[in-house]
């Protein structure tokens, strides 16, 4: 349990190095393109899709989950930037692009592209 509030503790530890203006926008699009992932997700599933992520499977799982991630994920960034900015940088643009190559195919899956 110490593990877990020392790492809690870190996460929310107020940043030193002062934050590029691309890399808030990068965390900004992080929470954009997770609920573009989650809207599609839901709207491909109410059409007869099925959830690839068995751990999304359930819905009482997947939407808090998708809550929650996105934040602990730019905390995390936010954090890594403090000594390898590029490396945090990078991380939230990928996983922008992750989340909106996931929302466009759960569309196109829905409608049947």
């Amino acid at each position: 349990m110490t593990k877990l509030m020392t790492f809690i503790m870190l996460i929310f530890a107020s940043n030193g190095q002062e934050e590029s203006k691309l890399f808030r926008i990068l965390g900004n699009t992080v929470y954009i393109s997770n609920a573009a992932d989650l809207i599609s997700t839901e709207f491909a599933l109410s059409r007869g899709a099925t959830e690839a992520n068995p751990l999304m499977r359930n819905r009482a799982i997947r939407i808090p989950a998708k809550v929650v991630m996105p934040f602990v994920f730019n905390r995390i960034t936010a954090k890594l930037y403090q000594d390898h900015p590029k490396i945090a940088v990078v991380m939230r643009l990928v996983t922008t692009c992750g989340y909106t190559y996931l929302a466009a195919r759960n569309f196109q899956i829905s409608v049947g592209w």
